[in-house]
């Protein structure tokens, strides 16, 4: 039971604007949401893998996959076992991010990481 994949990224900025112009332009990435608060980007059958939301710039989060719900569950066992302290995700994070479940911990560095299971797809072609 270990994770399988990258599968997204959430990044922190006051320039919503020119992420979605950059995001297009330059990175070929489809824009499928766009509020005053968040930019969504699509690049393969995921609902989305880039997350842009308003605030003060950071890293934000890296999304890491695993297999299932059992998967995610082993894992948040290991880490339990070993101490790293991790909690589960809500569900408006859960729901923003298009995923089923999740949990959430600290690097050694402090960067936040997210695990997940069952990202949500789409049934139309990716349009770069």
């Amino acid at each position: 039971m270990s994770i399988e994949a990258l599968g997204y990224i959430g990044i922190n900025s006051e320039r919503l604007e020119d992420w979605a112009a950059f995001g297009v332009r330059f990175l070929g990435l489809q824009v499928v949401e766009q509020t005053r608060d968040v930019v969504k980007f699509r690049m393969d059958d995921r609902k989305q893998r880039i997350i842009v939301r308003r605030g003060a710039h950071d890293t934000g989060v890296t999304g890491w996959e695993v297999a299932n719900a059992e998967a995610l569950d082993a894992l948040a066992a290991r880490l339990d076992a070993a101490e790293v302290r991790c909690e589960r995700i809500a569900a408006t994070e859960l729901a923003l991010r298009g995923v089923a479940g999740g949990i959430r911990l600290l690097d050694p560095a402090g960067h936040q990481l997210e695990v997940f299971h069952d990202a949500d797809r789409v049934g139309s072609a990716f349009v770069p």
